[in-house]
């Protein structure tokens, strides 16, 4: 592990996966929405000035029970990429969505950019011959902190699988996809923490972060995924401050020109998936349709 990775004296704060977030009915709740929104989808886009986001974190055979559903199978993988090529999806780099931001250009809703968090060496076994086979352009937001180690992350209580796989990535394996050019690097922070209410720390991880995708890969004004998905306004200014180029969240959201790139929403892509499913995604239909229940228990609180 990066001698870095260890230099702060405080022990790293990991937040607990909630139990719902664990639980069998919500792989049961996925399924129908998965199955509902690829039926919606026949209505067509309700995002015609819109793009989308979609995140893996591992592309593994075997994890363990995944109670997460952080691991999409290399199958799977290729198959609901090849799928959404042949639905007309046009993959594009993180960064087309900045310079189109930059140039106040709408970006087509068959556009998607594909991201990778936290940097699972099964990225480079499994994900990149597909993405190379494709052509398709894809960023890892690295978790720098962790870059070389023999031993799982710290923060994965989830994967139960002995594949070195499970390992992060190294540095050499970042290089090889780096000078393809269809990979880019993005900061995921150093040490992966839990950083709500803490934005002096937060900017001193994100700062190392940055030193070491400069030093090793020469990498200048990186794009940025928010640990967890935990963000605030203290946050986002932080990123913004340091010169990251956008922050993704977990919101389940489209990106649009208008939005702010520092709090831009994305689609978790997970095993359940369909290449129909997840153009249902990326048409809008999920954010539609958890708006509308956020919505109705918003009313039914009030009432």
């Amino acid at each position: 592990m990066l001698e870095s990775a260890v230099e702060s004296d405080a022990p790293p704060r990991f937040p607990e996966l909630p139990p719902s977030l664990m639980s069998a009915e919500r792989r049961v709740w996925h399924r129908f929405v998965l199955y509902a929104i690829s039926v919606l989808r026949l209505l067509g886009s309700t995002t015609k000035e819109a793009a989308g986001i979609l995140t893996y974190h591992r592309v593994a055979e075997d994890v363990g029970p995944d109670p997460a559903m952080l691991n999409v199978s290399p199958s799977r993988f290729r198959q609901q990429l090849a799928g959404l090529l042949e639905l007309g999806y046009q993959p594009v780099a993180l960064r087309s969505f900045v310079q189109a931001k930059r140039d106040q250009r709408v970006l087509s809703s068959r556009t998607f950019a594909i991201v990778f968090d936290d940097g699972y060496s099964d990225i480079y076994r499994n994900a990149w011959p597909v993405l190379r086979e494709f052509n398709i352009p894809a960023t890892i937001f690295l978790a720098t902190g962790y870059l070389d180690s023999t031993e799982r992350f710290p923060f994965d209580d989830w994967s139960q699988d002995a594949d070195a796989t499970a390992r992060p990535l190294t540095s050499g394996e970042c290089r090889e996809m780096l000078a393809s050019g269809l990979v880019e690097l993005g900061s995921h922070t150093h040490r992966h923490e839990d950083f709500r209410g803490r934005p002096q720390d937060f900017r001193r991880d994100v700062q190392r972060s940055l030193d070491v995708l400069h030093e090793r890969f020469g990498v200048e004004s990186p794009t940025f995924s928010f640990p967890y998905g935990f963000t605030s306004i203290e946050l986002e200014n932080v990123v913004r401050e340091l010169g990251l180029s956008c922050g993704l969240t977990a919101d389940c959201q489209s990106v649009e020109v208008s939005d702010d790139s520092f709090r831009w929403g994305r689609f978790g892509a997970i095993e359940l998936d369909s290449a129909r499913s997840l153009a249902a995604k990326l048409d809008g239909w999920y954010a539609t349709c958890q708006n509308t229940w956020r919505a109705m228990r918003g009313r039914k609180r009030q009432a």
